[in-house]
């Protein structure tokens, strides 16, 4: 039995949790996507626009919420949307050698392509507001980005096959020989326009910067009030990686030029994974551009995971708990989520996969499979937050949630006292670990990521872990879960400072 016929079995007609990226997922993404309280804001007025930065961490949700807002621009007949994800790298050797050139060149292939694919469809009224000059400019910017151009991908090319009708619509009108040119072109080519052996004036010789908002201003004279861009995937790139800083350096000229992204009827909206928050803090201008973190609830995830049970059940289910042995097992998967969508996911994806492995006659997940599941998810989980560390059973071997530096430095660790230091101070730079400051008698720290912390006592099953090492604060109006070592001692929220019962 395939999995697939497996989830047939017990009501599904597809696997509800197989993607993990919302590219990927950009049809179905509407049926179940949940709307976090900002989005209205982040949208925003296109009679108005304004650019923003979006940030959260890794599977936090950046690129299903651009999607949304992609969505939204397409139906919107006032926002010319531009979608900025496919950063090519390849003739650069070095991230320190992309500057705003390359950022203005890849803007105006893609603003001039979307360009022409609008204004296709409008009616002749507003094709017949360019003059003789202006048609003559867009052939050569044609010619430039889009047709002359190796990096401009050719299925893209390929898609504005409709650009000859497009082209000769605009100039229709024009006592110039260029109407011949493009007609003989065509008969020649068929659909395919070869514009790199057409000349035009060369006055029309212009900056990057300056055919932007030449393009701006022919938006707006065919009818749009405003072009959003959104960019993502900026940590995704060859040059990128996992190094933030790099990806810093990737978007950080176009980041933090507000003369282009402040420009009028343009707006920017940047969604950029949080560890890039460092740099922007001290080299940005939070006070011009508005800055949003993208942070779920429980009831948020909860609500992400009934909405796909739904979906892909044609709604046969309505919860996630419907398929669950234990209706209570949802708040192991809420809990070890951390609440990030994309790892709440991974962990409903590990479980089906487990129980199709165990006991696929079951018609739900039992319990012992969900715990399975959760314990293989932290452990791969903690090995990807710290793979970049040279000791990688350092989390391992400490076998506590809490701990002091002398702790670590008597115990069976082959890492000398300064190297124990420099990875506690990493550690604590990537916000997986945090120094107890209501111990000021001892250098503590403290476990953030309940899989890394989870890892640490791999010894204790899950039920014990969470009975003595999680807990959720009763103070009024805190409610804040933290893990600390509770069955030796007593600690205080690090949120409000109330001690635990």
């Amino acid at each position: 039995m395939t999995i697939l016929q497996f989830l047939n079995q017990i009501g599904f007609v597809s696997h509800p949790f197989y993607s993990l990226n919302a590219d990927q997922e950009a049809i179905q993404l509407e049926e179940y996507f949940v709307t976090p309280d900002y989005f209205e804001d982040l949208w925003g007025d296109p009679f108005l626009p304004f650019s923003n930065i979006i940030y959260a961490p890794r599977g936090g949700g950046k690129s299903a919420q651009r999607i949304m807002l992609e969505k939204r621009a397409e139906i919107e007949k006032d926002v010319l949307p531009i979608s900025y994800i496919n950063h090519d790298l390849s003739k650069f050797s070095s991230i320190d050698n992309v500057n705003i050139n390359y950022h203005l060149f890849a803007l105006n292939q893609l603003l001039l392509a979307s360009f022409f694919k609008k204004v296709a469809k409008t009616d002749e009224e507003v094709k017949n507001q360019f003059k003789y000059k202006d048609r003559q400019f867009l052939f050569k910017l044609a010619k430039q980005y889009l047709y002359n151009n190796p990096s401009y991908p050719s299925s893209e090319v390929k898609s504005l096959k409709k650009f000859n009708d497009t082209l000769m619509d605009f100039w229709r009108v024009a006592r110039s020989p260029i109407t011949n040119i493009i007609r003989g072109l065509s008969k020649k080519q068929g659909l395919e326009i070869d514009l790199s052996i057409t000349p035009y004036a060369n006055q029309l010789e212009s900056t990057h910067k300056e055919n932007l908002n030449k393009l701006i201003e022919y938006c707006v004279k065919s009818g749009f009030v405003s072009i959003y861009v959104f960019v993502d995937k900026v940590d995704e790139q060859s040059l990128t990686g996992n190094d933030a800083s790099a990806s810093f350096k990737l978007i950080k000229d176009l980041l933090l030029n507000l003369t282009i992204i402040e420009l009028p009827n343009l707006c920017f909206k940047f969604f950029l994974w949080d560890a890039l928050k460092e740099f922007t803090y001290i080299h940005g201008r939070p006070d011009r551009v508005k800055v949003f973190d993208i942070s779920w609830t429980k009831e948020n995830i909860h609500d992400i995971l009934n909405k796909r049970i739904s979906t892909y059940s044609e709604n046969k289910f309505s919860t996630i708990q419907d398929v669950l042995e234990k209706k209570n097992s949802i708040n192991k998967i809420l809990l070890f989520s951390e609440y990030s969508p994309r790892d709440a996911i991974r962990i409903c994806s590990k479980i089906m996969s487990e129980q199709h492995k165990s006991n696929p006659s079951s018609n739900v997940f039992e319990d012992r499979i969900v715990d399975i599941a959760i314990m293989n998810f932290a452990k791969e989980k903690s090995d990807e937050l710290v793979k970049l560390y040279k000791n990688s059973n350092f989390i391992q071997k400490i076998n506590a949630v809490d701990f002091t530096v002398t702790e670590l430095i008597n115990s069976k660790l082959t890492q000398s006292e300064d190297q124990i230091k420099d990875t506690l101070q990493e550690l604590v730079k990537s916000s997986l670990l945090m120094k107890i400051e209501n111990n000021l008698e001892k250098e503590e720290y403290a476990f953030l990521d309940i899989r890394l912390a989870f890892d640490a006592c791999s010894n204790m099953n899950i039920d014990d872990f969470i009975n003595k090492k999680v807990y959720k604060c009763h103070a009024i109006n805190c409610s804040h879960t933290y893990y600390r070592d509770f069955d030796k001692t007593k600690f205080r929220c690090p949120k409000c400072n109330t001690e635990n019962l």
